[in-house]
């Protein structure tokens, strides 16, 4: 899951959203980019990550240029508006966190509509890594999940609440996997 908390109904596998975000405001900094954005979703890991995010950024004395917060991501469309919405701020920034991915597809294809060379003009820096972020010409640097770490550890939480060596409410917290590739 990508979120575990004290709404989670039994047992659960999980990452620490926060952290995830707070990894994304370090990199930034470290690759000298002092004026970033955030765009994300409004969902309950997706605002995680964002709160880890500007947190850590504030803290490292990165400026805040915007945070759009979209309400809806289903579609590459809405990671589009989400981008335009950044981009209508008329703030400056060199560099873009998004909470997905996806938001950070939409980022990519609209700053090349623009121009804007990406990492050149514009650092780029999504989350989830299921594969397609390789994909592209220049990579996106990405966190995400080890998938297939994320689906042994749950069958063994599995195994041991029905050998009786768990009980219920276990929750196993796994470490964001950081890609760094060319869009930072």
């Amino acid at each position: 899951t990508w979120i575990a908390s004290p709404q989670t109904l039994d047992s659960a596998v999980a990452i620490d959203n926060a952290e995830a975000g707070r990894t994304a405001a370090r990199h930034l900094a470290e690759r000298r980019h002092p004026r970033v954005a955030c765009v994300s979703a409004d969902t309950p890991w997706e605002r995680a990550r964002r709160e880890g995010f500007l947190s850590s950024a504030a803290a490292l004395g990165l400026e805040l240029a915007a945070d759009i917060v979209q309400p809806e991501v289903q579609h590459m469309n809405d990671g589009r508006m989400a981008f335009l919405r950044l981009l209508a701020t008329n703030t400056i920034f060199d560099a873009v966190f998004c909470t997905s991915d996806l938001l950070a597809a939409a980022a990519v294809s609209e700053a090349h509509n623009r121009d804007l060379q990406v990492p050149q003009d514009l650092a780029v820096l999504g989350f989830s890594d299921d594969g397609s972020a390789v994909q592209w010409v220049q990579g996106l640097t990405t966190l995400g999940v080890d998938a297939a770490e994320l689906g042994r550890r749950a069958g063994q939480l599995l195994l041991d609440r029905l050998d009786g060596e768990r009980g219920a409410g276990q929750h196993d917290m796994m470490d964001v996997v950081f890609d760094a590739r060319l869009s930072t």
